[in-house]
């Protein structure tokens, strides 16, 4: 074997996916991600507007364990695909069963996590539009949003949780509004 040989082919080979083995593991979990799990996935949507931004990106809309009424879910994305904020507002479409759902959504928590070889969100369906509208009646802007009041103390306690703060939460007190 040449020296060429070895420096140009062999350890480009046999470095393929990494110098080590977490970083081999790491991105095999990432092929296998975005070969296999975003292929074959039944929650598979897209993203078509970051900010009022066009994109085009593939993921995976799952329900949330604790409430699956589609609410609140877990985006997940590629690596490859660039990474979002939280308060990012997206507009995502996603066909289940022939029928077309498209919906915008708040992302509230971010995984750093990216040994799993994908990209996690938890977001928040926004199903509300607020209008602001001049002395005339005609509309200035629209926003998607999100109400909130104490009954849902779910949704509450995971943004509260979420965003790192403690505190108490008196009984049919608190109003939110997430736009």
């Amino acid at each position: 074997m040449s020296e060429n040989y070895f420096k140009d082919v062999y350890l480009k080979r046999i470095n393929h996916g990494g110098t080590n083995r977490q970083d081999r593991i790491k991105s095999r979990k990432e092929i296998e991600f975005d070969r296999l799990f975003l292929k074959n996935t039944e929650y598979l949507v897209n993203l078509l507007e970051v900010n009022d931004e066009k994109v085009n990106v593939k993921g995976s809309l799952q329900p949330n364990k604790w409430n699956e009424n589609s609410l609140i879910g877990n985006l997940l994305m590629s690596t490859s695909a660039a990474p979002l904020k939280t308060g990012d507002v997206l507009y995502i479409k996603q066909t289940i069963k022939k029928r077309i759902i498209e919906k915008y959504w708040i992302i509230i928590y971010k995984d750093d996590n990216l040994t799993k070889g994908h990209q996690l969100y938890k977001i928040i369906c926004l199903d509300t539009e607020i209008n602001l509208i001049d002395e005339y009646g005609n509309s200035i802007h629209a926003a998607p949003a999100k109400f909130i009041n104490a009954s849902q103390s779910f949704m509450q306690d995971t943004i509260i949780r979420n965003a790192k703060e403690l505190g108490y939460r008196e009984p049919f007190t608190t109003r939110i509004i997430i736009t």
